[in-house]
């Protein structure tokens, strides 16, 4: 499981939300094998007056946060990271420059999920990958 939260000027969301979020989907079934079907993102539009960046970022300036299951390898959160950049740079033409990702990872037992612990839960994906 993974919560993914984007955050970016309000223009850069109206104009790349779909591609980003394709993006970064396409990234997690690659590289953490999820399932097609497990999207879940939220998008955080900012007014540029309350997104302050240093200025050798552009217009674009992103910052994805990923908070997901604990258990997977260094390589795969390393590749999982490179494909992020890469994808977003060929849909989006938004330069790794342009692009900040942190993973937060907790244990299953910190999560609850459609009434349930998520310890408990049989999932239809692998999490130690």
């Amino acid at each position: 499981m993974s919560q993914v939260k984007i955050y970016a000027n309000e223009q850069t969301i109206m104009q790349y939300r779909e591609l980003l979020s394709h993006a970064i989907h396409q990234a997690l079934i690659e590289e953490l094998k999820y399932p097609v079907e497990k999207r879940f993102q939220r998008f955080m539009s900012l007014k540029p007056e309350n997104f302050i960046y240093p200025s050798d970022r552009s217009q674009h300036y992103i910052i994805i946060e990923l908070s997901m299951f604990a258990g997977r390898s260094t390589e795969a959160k390393k590749r999982l990271i490179q494909t992020l950049f890469r994808n977003i740079e060929q849909y989006c033409k938004i330069t790794p420059q342009d692009i900040e990702i942190t993973i937060f990872e907790t244990p299953k037992e910190n999560w609850g999920i459609r009434g349930q612990n998520a310890d408990e839960m049989r999932l239809n994906y692998q999490v130690n990958v």
